[in-house]
């Protein structure tokens, strides 16, 4: 079926260890992946700016046409990134603030640096900011070799924010999460901390061999947000977007760390090199997206506005074969519409005896539904009621859970209790649950001093 594009786009994505390209086209209903490109690079390579630039050059050739929004993406290791709070006049004349101060927040000068802001949080006396920088010669190394290809920049993103647009584009309900979204390549591992659609943390570490498991595990005892009251990082989902080839990084991490983990895998990419293009889809997605930050490194005079007219003469070509239907419509003979009116009054008559024939049916498909629904019910998985009334008769007053997972016959608990060893005699005396056993090591939480526990059963109901 022939389908028309209302706009595209091009995210790139350079890294250390290779290029990526993923070329979006949007239709009426989605951005949806035409073409992508991975390259493998070499830092030491002498000729890997011109391999870089013919690669672009070749790619664009392929695609028959420049895309209308053009994003880079730029790795976390070329950003300056600082939280800072104002007060709330502040934001009249955000930027000419922030410029005064630039020097105060980073090591530079301001006339050394490009930067943008991100509000994540607003008080009532002050605004909370995320400021991002970067090294002006590193946007001219970018601007130069993108004016070589002859394709110009819209936007220039940072790889956090890139991320954070295709968790978006996967599944929109994470982002009212707390997320710990962990990207591991072969050199560097890169951890950031997502709030409500907010980044509160972002760091990154080169491994140089280190084991990337206890790297991740030591760092996020290190994360420190800025506004604490916000989140608990011990309930954070955990998103492993992992591009070194680690083997079974998803079983080793949920057992170190605890947390719930997803091991994130698109499937609108390619399969292969899937998770490395993630960043550079996320990079084109960004005109698409839902969230409402704005954020851009470009210079102010060289953003690249979008191009509206491809959407107005779509449109109006839509509008003009919606008028031309409907005259045709218009149109029909004088005899065809006597008859429309005779087969019209004849229906009307009918009408009474089809309306009861109706409600017959609405009656039998209602109750075909109910029994469906009970039917359901009885072969389903034990009952979910019964499981928690028992477990309100077994477990202490002085424990309490937080998370409760039952498939089919298993059945998985975690929280806290004053003496942790006591739950697995108290759940063996039940008489719906049997094999209790502990799936992680005991630890005692220094603010309540109790212990926590996480503990797997099964469930026996008839």
């Amino acid at each position: 079926m022939f389908k028309l594009p209302l706009s595209d786009s091009l995210g790139i994505e350079i890294e250390k260890n290779h290029l990526a390209l993923v070329y979006l086209k949007k239709y009426l209903s989605k951005a949806s992946v035409e073409k992508s490109l991975y390259l493998p690079l070499s830092p030491e390579d002498k000729d890997r700016p011109s391999l870089v630039n013919e690669t672009i050059k070749r790619f664009l050739k392929t695609m028959g046409t420049h895309p209308e929004t053009a994003i880079l993406s730029i790795p976390r290791c070329e950003i300056l990134l600082k939280y800072v709070a104002l007060p709330l006049a502040a934001s009249e004349n955000l930027m000419e603030v922030l410029g005064y101060q630039m020097e105060t927040y980073f090591p530079f000068k301001p006339e050394d640096l490009y930067f943008d802001s991100h509000t994540f949080h607003q008080d009532k006396k002050h605004i909370h900011l995320l400021v991002i920088a970067v090294l002006r010669q590193t946007v001219n190394k970018y601007l130069d070799l993108f004016k070589e290809v002859g394709l110009p920049l819209s936007s220039m993103q940072i790889s956090p924010f890139s991320l954070l647009n295709a968790l978006e584009q996967t599944d929109n309900s994470w982002l009212k999460e707390t997320l710990l979204v962990v990207r591991v390549n072969h050199h560097t591992m890169e951890i950031n901390l997502i709030y409500q659609a907010n980044l509160c943390y972002s760091h990154q570490i080169t491994l140089n061999g280190k084991d990337p498991l206890r790297e991740i595990e030591e760092e996020i005892q290190r994360i420190k947000v800025p506004l604490p009251s916000l989140l608990d990082i011990s309930s954070a989902r955990i998103v492993l977007i992992n591009e070194s080839g680690i083997k079974d990084p998803g079983a080793a991490l949920q057992e170190k760390m605890g947390n719930h983990l997803v091991v994130f895998s698109s499937p609108e990419l390619p399969s292969q090199n899937r998770e490395a293009l993630t960043c550079a889809w996320g990079a084109a997605l960004e005109p698409y997206r839902k969230s409402t930050y704005s954020f851009n490194l470009l210079p102010p005079e060289l953003r690249k506005k979008r191009r509206k007219i491809r959407p107005i003469i779509i449109w109006s070509l839509l509008t003009l074969i919606f008028i031309a239907t409907l005259s045709l419509l218009v149109s029909i003979p004088l005899q065809e519409h006597l008859t429309l009116s005779y087969l019209d009054r004849e229906s009307t008559k009918l009408k009474p005896q089809v309306n009861k024939v109706q409600a017959t049916q609405e009656q039998m498909k209602q109750l075909e539904e109910e029994i469906d629904f009970w039917k359901k019910i009885e072969g389903d998985n034990p009952s979910k009621v019964a499981i928690l009334k028992e477990l309100t008769q077994v477990i202490p007053k002085d424990a309490w859970l937080h998370y409760f997972q039952c498939r089919k016959r298993k059945l998985v608990l975690k929280g806290m209790a004053d003496s942790a060893a006591d739950l697995i005699p108290r759940l063996e005396s039940s008489s719906i649950f049997s094999q209790p056993q502990f799936t992680s090591s005991i630890t005692r939480d220094k603010k309540t001093s109790k212990e926590r526990f996480s503990i797997q059963l099964e469930v026996n109901l008839d």
